[in-house]
């Protein structure tokens, strides 16, 4: 009995474990307001420019791991197939869901309507393809960057910006300030690999 009908009871003079007996409507109502009350509060997509400019704005020779702890619910984690890590992602803000299913040696990724395949190899590159998809399936509302401080990390590390958010980034700092601490995915999985695992990206700190 839930604690809306128990105190219905008390409050009609019944005894706490006589069943209450209300109209239907009265009945949905309750159970619509129990729904909501389960339901989380959307957080603001402001989240995603704010931890986004805090780490482009760091001096070179900080570690941005520490400032994305502070926001992990922001950052995508692979670790997950994609449709679970998407919705973890867009259910926290209020964006549409990923799908992701099995077409044969491939795997499909569905987005509004956007379809992309990727080819499964069986091997630990296996995410980093699924991201590479996952960003032609969204670009149209996203752009989808690595972390190039993750590398060191036992999972790869990526964040999704609202294109409209971006443009309004692009104005406040540089496209070379967002490069030295981002890789946007568009691109190949080879020229992925040779750009994210370089010499030029192998960030030591102290």
């Amino acid at each position: 009995m839930s604690i809306i009908k128990f105190l219905a009871g008390i409050f009609s003079g019944k005894r706490k474990d006589e069943e209450v007996s209300s109209p239907p409507d009265v009945v949905v109502e309750m159970d619509k307001m129990e729904a909501e009350n389960e339901m989380p509060a959307l957080v603001s997509s402001d989240e995603i420019k704010n931890t986004f400019l805090a780490v482009i704005e760091l001096e070179k020779n900080i570690n941005s791991e520490d400032v994305i702890a502070e926001c992990p619910g922001a950052y995508i984690i692979h670790d997950d197939f994609i449709d679970q890590l998407w919705r973890t992602f867009s259910e926290r803000y209020g964006f549409d869901l990923v799908e992701e299913s099995v077409d044969g040696d491939s795997h499909c990724i569905l987005y509004k309507g956007e379809k992309t395949l990727y080819a499964v190899k069986n091997d630990r590159d296996d995410s980093i393809r699924a991201m590479l998809a996952l960003y032609q399936a969204i670009k149209n509302d996203f752009t989808l960057f690595y972390c190039i401080d993750s590398w060191h990390n036992g999972d790869l590390v990526y964040i999704a910006v609202p294109n409209s958010i971006l443009s309004e980034i692009k104005k406040l700092v540089s496209d070379e300030k967002i490069n030295y601490r981002f890789i946007e995915l568009n691109l190949s999985f080879d020229d992925f690999m040779e750009l994210a695992f370089s010499e030029q990206n192998n960030r030591q700190y102290d």
